[in-house]
């Protein structure tokens, strides 16, 4: 496998030739998760679940579903978490259950990425019409 495939569930398994991973082949929710990483320093996985929530969907965290939060948890503990991990760019300690950047990923200029649209009850910019 070259350098730049992706494994099978779509994230990049392997760093560059100088040792730098792709930060392309994150998906927006993973390139905001190192965001709030290299903001808050390591987190703890549900108060990043909350942050990533609140960015996706543009509500305050009190009139938040829990359900919500719960959904997002489950998302960066079964994906996005681990394909950060094998990417290089995060350690996640589950007896803590915390998430940090490693020292590759702090070298990487994390910015944030564009909000997602709202999935549902979103309102669209005007289209000039």
């Amino acid at each position: 496998m070259s350098t730049n495939e992706r494994d099978g569930d779509g994230a990049s398994a392997h760093a560059g030739g100088d040792g730098e991973p792709y930060p392309d082949d994150l998906d927006r929710r993973e390139r905001y998760v190192c965001f709030c990483l290299s903001k808050h320093g390591r987190m703890a996985l549900w108060d990043l679940a909350d942050e990533v929530t609140v960015w996706e969907t543009g509500a305050r965290l009190p009139s938040l579903p829990p359900s919500e939060g719960r959904k997002v948890y489950l998302a960066l503990y079964h994906t996005h978490v681990p394909r950060l991990e094998r990417a290089g760019l995060v350690r996640y300690r589950s007896g803590r259950d915390l998430v940090a950047l490693t020292d590759d990923a702090i070298a990487l200029a994390c910015r944030e990425p564009a909000r997602p649209n709202p999935p549902h009850g979103g309102v669209s910019p005007p289209d000039g019409r």
